[in-house]
């Protein structure tokens, strides 16, 4: 038993029908007709008003209720389906953003620059450098900037101080002693010169500005020196930094006295100071010629005496 036809093939078998209708249909109207033209009047079928063909009628008379066979057996075709309007979350996914819309997505986070790969060096057991990757495997030690050491001015020495020595013949002999040993010393002595002359130079030389910052005093081997002769001194001298008296060393009966009156003195005045030339001298007689004046070891152990005392050099 044979299978029941399906549409399609229905159709096709429907189609070559009507086919072949139309072509056997044509074929019968048309030769009758020809043959009738050429029958008639030439002129008068080219002058009449031209008309539909019976043929022609009689082939679309039979062929139009094929047509709505056909028409019937054809199957109807699909309505489309209804499209349903899209969510609001895939138009807000589908529409552009505007600028004054905020955006429900977070802007990404920039990342990073690659960092540079830097050739590294290691140090192997063997003293060799190895370069590469197993190098660059250990992490390098960080390299920070230090600022730069702040540029300080070079300390420069501090001016030495103006030093004015006074004193008779002793002070006279060890001159150039002094001034190779004190640094920016001016020496005013003379020989035979008493304490009063003594105190009317150091008066002249303070009123014109012409006193140092450090005196040294070396006097008395010639006269008597009493203390209000040294509270006028120290009178004179109140604005100088430091005094330095210098004890004697002289075989006349005011030794004693002389030295006394400078010690005492010197306790009383704070800046005011003691050179025992005597104690470094009496019991040295290959210092003295006299027992007073100097040699030149004695110059020499003088002026070192005194420049400890004013710490020049």
């Amino acid at each position: 038993m044979r299978a029941p036809l399906s549409t399609t093939d229905r159709r096709h078998y429907l189609h070559c029908l009507v086919l072949g209708a139309i072509i056997f249909a044509t074929l019968l109207a048309v030769w009758p007709g020809s043959r009738s033209l050429f029958q008639g009047d030439f002129a008068e079928s080219l002058s009449s008003t031209p008309r539909p063909h019976p043929g022609y009628l009689s082939t679309m008379a039979a062929i139009q209720p094929m047509e709505a066979v056909a028409a019937s057996l054809a199957p109807d075709k699909p309505e489309p389906a209804p499209q349903e309007a899209p969510s609001p979350a895939i138009v807000a996914a589908i529409e552009p953003q505007t600028d004054d819309a905020p955006s429900s997505q977070t802007a990404p986070e920039p990342q990073p620059p690659p960092e540079p790969i830097v050739a590294a060096y290691a140090v192997q057991p063997d003293g060799l450098l190895a370069q590469g990757a197993a190098a660059q495997s250990e992490p390098l030690p960080s390299v920070e900037s230090q600022p730069e050491p702040a540029h300080t001015a070079a300390p420069t020495d501090a001016p030495a101080p103006r030093i004015t020595a006074i004193g008779d013949s002793v002070m006279l002999a060890a001159a150039s002693d002094l001034t190779a040993a004190i640094l920016n010393i001016e020496i005013d002595a003379e020989v035979g010169r008493p304490v009063p002359t003594a105190i009317d130079i150091l008066r002249a030389r303070r009123n014109s500005g012409r006193l140092g910052e450090v005196v040294v005093m070396h006097i008395g081997n010639n006269s008597p020196f009493t203390t209000d002769q040294f509270d006028e001194m120290m009178g004179l001298m109140a604005d100088v930094t430091r005094v330095v008296f210098v004890n004697l060393t002289v075989p006349r009966g005011w030794e004693g006295p002389n030295n006394a009156v400078l010690a005492a003195g010197v306790a009383r005045y704070p800046n005011a100071v003691l050179v025992d030339w005597h104690s470094a001298s009496a019991d040295s007689p290959q210092l003295l010629n006299d027992g007073v004046h100097l040699r030149p070891e004695g110059a020499l152990a003088y002026a070192q005496l005194i420049a400890a005392s004013v710490g020049a050099r």
